[in-house]
């Protein structure tokens, strides 16, 4: 009998097994699949890897600016895909030396049925517990037109390409898709985005996409806007032919799916109460329909996001050992890693909000970075002034947004952010110029 059962060993379960573990639970976790999970083998971190060596194509052109001649000589696609299988494989070896220095048990198996008490596997195993998380995650959506096979790749598939590819068409303008077309479109490929709607990253402003959209455009990268693949033709073993909705015919390497992902769940069929879009039905503290059986991350969030599906495992391991939680999850911060990269958290909305912004070329650490494409946009209430949230366009963003997160769970005003010393030169600083900005004080800015 073990006092916690974990489903799945990604962002939602491996950390909150170590927490579990670390204050004295006995705990099992059950993966059927490779452990870290869909995060570490096939979705943040082989993407970030990717993205950071196709950066120092950039990096090298900006060392030009600076005095010192770089040459690229080549590039090696199977030099990118061992760096990123070296990276994944450390990770991946010290979780299983964490789990093996707290005495947590891993289980290879599928799931197939979930009871108050225990979990059957497809061997017919079963295995006994008092409390069960499901963090089981999501997985691509395959499309019955296209299936993933031969040129047709899912955002997990793509990992098995060796070669790269001279033409690459992805379909899918989402954070996946503007991603991979960071990448590709960075190493030289000729890149074309077929995307369902008017305009790119749908549920991001339209401030943040029109950015993103000279970014990728800057890269040479195509878009096709308000269409979708309705067929592909295999013209031999490297090469297609994409049909779109609208009668585009254009001619690739490979096809690339990054639109749409479904929640592992289906085996919780009968057994949960589900949502429609198979979303897993849980209270402010991830308890399920079943007593003591919890469920955190992809499958029962609506913000399908690593970093949430960490903290709310770990939360219901506070709640389990502690008897209290707060598993506060309506500020929950956002990061694509164009080039260069975006973060958001909060509210943003430019018609009930106050905002102000500054400009990443008023400091003199972007200048030095070679990153003056950059903005930061505060957003407050109207009346009182306090923090409501941010979008951050340039680099650095990913860290920057902290800053912000912090505020907000601090409850601070804008100017409560101003009352504080930056460190110089940095930059962070160009949060200190949009904050002062709200009361038309921004020491750089051009009026």
């Amino acid at each position: 009998m073990y006092d916690l059962i974990i489903i799945g060993s990604g962002p939602g379960g491996y950390p909150a097994a170590i927490r579990a573990a670390s204050r004295g639970l006995k705990v099992a976790v059950v993966e059927k699949n490779e452990l870290g999970g869909e995060c570490l083998n096939w979705g943040c971190i082989p993407t970030k890897a990717y993205l950071e060596a196709s950066s120092m194509i950039k990096k090298a052109k900006l060392a030009k600016r600076m005095g010192i001649k770089l040459v690229v000589e080549s590039i090696d696609y199977s030099g990118i895909v061992k760096f990123k299988q070296k990276i994944v494989k450390g990770l991946v070896k010290g979780i299983g030396k964490l789990f093996q220095s707290r005495n947590i048990e891993l289980i290879s198996g599928n799931v197939m049925q979930v009871s108050s008490g225990s979990v059957k596997l497809e061997d017919g195993t079963e295995i006994k517990g008092k409390d069960i998380i499901i963090a089981t995650g999501s997985e691509p959506r395959e499309f019955e037109k296209f299936p993933f096979n031969g040129c047709v790749y899912s955002n997990r598939t793509i990992f098995d390409l060796d070669y790269l590819p001279e033409k690459v068409v992805i379909l899918g303008g989402g954070i996946m898709g503007v991603e991979f077309a960071t990448f590709f479109s960075q190493l030289g490929s000729s890149v074309t985005v077929v995307e369902f709607m008017d305009s790119l990253l749908t549920g991001f402003s339209s401030w943040i996409s029109t950015e993103v959209l000279k970014g990728l455009k800057r890269n040479k990268v195509k878009f096709i806007f308000n269409d979708t693949v309705s067929k592909v033709v295999e013209k031999s073993e490297q090469s297609i032919e994409i049909t779109t909705k609208a009668g585009n015919v254009i001619e690739s390497d490979i096809l690339l799916v990054t639109v749409g992902r479904k929640r592992r769940t289906e085996f919780l069929k009968n057994t949960l109460d589900l949502a429609e879009n198979g979303r897993i039905i849980i209270d402010e503290n991830c308890r399920t329909s079943l007593e003591s059986v919890w469920a955190v991350g992809d499958v029962a969030s609506e913000v399908m996001l690593a970093h949430n599906a960490t903290f709310q495992g770990l939360k219901v391991v506070d709640l389990l050992t502690t008897g209290k939680s707060k598993i506060r999850t309506d500020i929950v911060p956002g990061v694509v890693f164009s080039n260069p990269p975006f973060a958001v958290v909060g509210e943003i909305d430019e018609e009930k909000l106050k905002y102000s912004e500054s400009s990443y070329a008023q400091t003199g650490i972007s200048a030095i970075k070679g990153a003056a494409t950059g903005r930061v946009r505060i957003f407050a209430d109207k009346e009182e002034l306090s923090l409501k949230g941010a979008e951050i366009y340039g680099e650095g963003s990913p860290e920057m947004i902290m800053q912000i997160v912090n505020g907000l769970v601090m409850n601070q005003s804008v100017k409560d952010l101003t009352e504080m010393i930056y460190p110089h030169p940095t930059l962070c600083e160009n949060i200190l110029e949009a904050c002062e900005d709200m009361f038309d004080e921004a020491i750089h800015k051009v009026k």
